[in-house]
């Protein structure tokens, strides 16, 4: 056992598999290292990767969790230069263990509690986050694109179907015969 975490930490081969695992949970809620926990469940699976491009002049996004589900885990791979002039991620530390949401009339993150973090990053340059976490692409005042790569990684069991269902619009049932003679 290990700080809280009901699963036993190994340092077996999968901690691999999540760059910079070591470096994250310091702190977390409950005194629990999830990075550790992470590495230590059976599997650790690819949830979604993708690329987000912020074209120049885009502005600042609106503040959201990419999603509610439990033990997925963002990693942002800088592919270019981020610089607060190109649109740097900026993410807002605890959100992750809000149970409700962020918003109203007053933002919680006004009540003073949380200060923003915003990293730049070299090229290469990974940035883990808890998948709930509140953050936002901030706006590219720059002249050039910044694209960033991305890596959501999930605990066995662990997916995103509200933003990646399961079915697809290709999953459409084929037509029967007499459905096709109308087309």
């Amino acid at each position: 056992m290990h700080a809280g975490c009901p699963e036993p930490v190994t340092n077996d081969a999968r901690a691999a598999a999540v760059p910079g695992t070591g470096e994250i949970g310091g702190g977390m809620a409950g005194g629990c290292d999830h990075s550790s926990s992470l590495a230590a469940s059976s599997a650790i699976n690819i949830d979604s990767a993708g690329c987000v491009l912020s074209l120049p002049g885009a502005p600042d996004q609106h503040f959201h969790p990419d999603g509610t589900a439990e033990g997925l885990i963002n990693a942002f791979i800088a592919l270019v230069p981020v610089t607060h002039a190109n649109g740097p991620t900026e993410l807002r530390p605890g959100s992750h263990v809000w149970t409700q949401t962020a918003f109203g009339p007053e933002p919680r993150w006004r009540e003073g509690r949380l200060h923003p973090a915003v990293p730049e990053l070299a090229v290469g340059e990974i940035l883990l986050f808890d998948y709930r976490t509140y953050h936002r692409g901030r706006a590219n005042w720059s002249a050039d694109p910044r694209p960033v790569a991305y890596l959501a990684y999930g605990r066995d069991g662990v997916s995103d179907a509200h933003n990646f269902p399961p079915h697809s619009i290709f999953d459409a049932p084929k037509l029967t015969d007499a459905e096709e003679s109308l087309c």
